[in-house]
């Protein structure tokens, strides 16, 4: 069963976001502060995919995301921004990080359910999804 990392710091948000996640057949864990998803990334059981907001209580998601995506045992992971920020300025500046999707909040269950097929696509052409 894929694993999917939630980063969100409300605990309400996360615990919705983990609920439509679940949906697709995806275990959750949650973190609620930059250095905690770093650490869960980092960790012996890293995520499937990573469901990361921009605003949290220590760093911002831009600089969770360009640590996760510099480090070689982590780049691969499919990082989706999610943000009630502005969405254009902020959809540019997530790619930049490296970002492999940004859904603006408020976001449709459709969106997240999108969110995952991407990422087993991206994990799938990796080799790292069995076929």
């Amino acid at each position: 069963m894929p694993t999917a990392l939630i980063v969100e710091d409300e605990p309400e948000a996360n615990r919705l976001l983990s609920m439509l996640i679940q949906l697709r057949g995806y275990s959750t864990r949650s973190a609620f502060t930059g250095q905690e998803a770093i650490a869960v990334v980092e960790g012996l059981d890293p995520p499937d995919v990573v469901f990361l907001d921009l605003m949290l209580p220590d760093t911002n998601g831009f600089e969770v995301c360009r640590q996760i995506k510099s480090r070689p045992q982590s780049c691969a992971i499919p990082v989706v921004m999610v943000t009630a920020r502005l969405v254009e300025e902020n959809r540019a500046r997530s790619a930049q990080v490296g970002a492999d999707g940004f859904i603006p909040k408020p976001y449709t269950p459709n969106q997240i359910f999108d969110a995952l097929a991407s990422a087993d696509a991206i994990r799938r052409s990796q080799g790292e999804l069995a076929e």
